[in-house]
């Protein structure tokens, strides 16, 4: 970081994405990952920040994990639904020090930069065509953190590069090699735009269950599954709200 306030007119946004080598990894599809942080850890000299589940993988493929937990100082709580909903996660991911005080906010609260977002969401869709499952528990399978490291990466694209695919990894490390390590800010920019691409169409697909439901509430005769089946199949329809 810049030493005091005055200093960030001469710092870098490529210096400062070298210095923060570290990766936030927290993904419902765990296709891939293992080998993404590994190469991440081994090739570029990331740390790599992870969650849970996906946690449990990186570490099973040979690469070592800082918890979540460690830099919060906060355990997952409410069964799991506050896990990186934390300042010191998301202060870490939004931080951008050519931006007037955002240096100084840094240092004073010791957040140590984040440069990488790896995460993909709960397949809600997928639990929503689940006749077996209830209201509640498709409701349960709504994601808020995810989305909210997803979106936080993307508005700071300049410093934070975000994925939200398995399907870019191989892609994302050949632009790795390709550039030392680096990316070009037409990369990042590319990624953002597909990370808004994704959590508007998750949202989207939320919006139109919801929808649906609160229509079942008012039509006893509607099944859980004839709801699911209605969600896939007007899916494209827009929703108006009153």
């Amino acid at each position: 970081y810049p030493t005091q306030e005055s200093d960030c007119s001469a710092w870098q946004l490529h210096s400062y994405a070298k210095m923060a080598k570290r990766a936030l990894i927290s993904v419902a599809d765990k296709k891939g990952v293992a080998l993404l942080a590994r190469e991440l850890a081994q090739k570029y000299d990331y740390e790599i920040v992870s969650t849970g589940g996906t946690a449990q993988a990186i570490n099973q493929g040979g690469t070592n994990v800082t918890h979540v937990e460690t830099i919060t100082g906060f355990p997952s709580i409410l069964g799991g639904r506050v896990k990186t909903l934390h300042p010191k996660i998301h202060a870490a991911i939004l931080g951008n020090p050519a931006l007037p005080g955002h240096a100084s906010d840094l240092l004073q609260h010791e957040v140590q930069p984040i440069s990488l977002v790896v995460c993909n969401l709960y397949p809600f869709e997928k639990h929503v065509m689940d006749a077996s499952l209830s209201h509640d528990q498709k409701v349960e399978n709504i994601d808020i953190g995810g989305v909210t490291l997803l979106r936080a990466a993307a508005k700071n694209h300049a410093c934070t590069a975000a994925l939200c695919s398995p399907d870019q990894y191989a892609w994302f490390l050949n632009e790795l090699k390709t550039f030392d390590g680096n990316l070009s800010p037409d990369v990042r920019g590319q990624l953002a735009a597909e990370v808004f691409a994704y959590t508007q169409k998750y949202d989207h697909s939320v919006s139109i269950y919801m929808s649906k439901y609160m229509k079942q509430c008012d039509s006893p005769k509607l099944t859980n599954s004839e709801i699911a089946s209605k969600s896939e199949n007007k899916g494209d329809k827009k929703i108006r709200f009153k």
